[in-house]
């Protein structure tokens, strides 16, 4: 099936027009907001708001929702093994040359119910625009534009993406290279994490010069971390990871 990303013809390239006023996501209070029952930005109710397709929501409750999503367990009830089932379907279906209006209408489903356990997965949002376009589904289109439009808001008001200190923040890998799509950029096959630690993916020759983009994921990082640490195996695996930075260096230098 050929896929037009039809985003990049709504979505000017903010991100490197801008020179500043980046406003860097507190998630110390992002966290503390949406667990505090009198705080406007409690998760439970926004979140049901969010899923209810409220077009009222605020950018700023755009912002507590995505980056808030990171501190929210709301996978409770949903089986993980129905994504297997679910992406198993959706590659057959994909797969396919093209498409009748009724495999468009199941490949909006399916990715709906992808979004049930990922809420913000703005590739699966993507592709039900896609498919909601193709077919001239005027609600899906204009519900899933409209998200996708505010989450790269709130995501291009982080940082302008340029270097290691102004890195675009996002919370899942996938973000990152929907965001370069966004942005008019394709992956250039190279990725490295720098110090910051920002996730550095470089982009293939393009008009704006650019050579590649920086993702901020120290969130992301901490949270990994935590995971490893919760499960008991995170000292020794860092201990690792420390012992083969030491053998590599001393490899170097002989």
């Amino acid at each position: 099936m050929n896929r037009i990303l039809l985003l990049l013809l709504l979505f000017p390239v903010l991100a490197f027009a801008q020179t500043s006023g980046f406003i860097k996501p507190d998630y110390a209070e992002i966290e503390k907001a949406i667990a505090n029952k009198e705080s406007a930005y409690y998760y439970p109710p926004l979140l049901k708001r969010y899923k209810a397709n409220d077009t009222t929501l605020k950018k700023d409750e755009y912002k507590y929702l995505y980056y808030g999503n990171h501190f929210y367990d709301n996978t409770t009830g949903i089986d993980a093994g129905d994504d297997t089932v679910t992406t198993n379907r959706l590659r057959v279906i994909d797969n396919k040359d093209s498409l009748s209006v009724e495999e468009h209408k199941e490949r909006i489903a399916l990715y709906k119910k992808l979004l049930d356990k990922h809420p913000f997965s703005m590739e699966d949002m993507d592709q039900i625009y896609i498919s909601a376009k193709i077919i001239k589904d005027s609600v899906n289109t204009k519900i899933y534009l409209h998200k996708l439009r505010k989450l790269v808001s709130v995501i291009m008001s982080t940082g302008d993406g340029k270097t290691d200190e102004t890195g675009l923040h996002v919370l899942a890998v996938p973000d990152e290279y929907f965001m370069l799509k966004v942005l008019g950029y394709r992956f250039g096959g190279s990725q490295k994490l720098t110090p910051h630690p920002c996730d550095y993916l470089t982009v293939k020759s393009n008009k704006d010069n650019v050579q590649g983009v920086y993702f901020d994921v120290t969130q992301m990082m901490a949270s990994l971390e935590k995971m490893l640490m919760g499960e008991g195996v995170g000292k020794d695996f860092l201990k690792m990871l420390e012992e083969e930075d030491k053998k590599s260096k001393t490899k170097k230098k002989k």
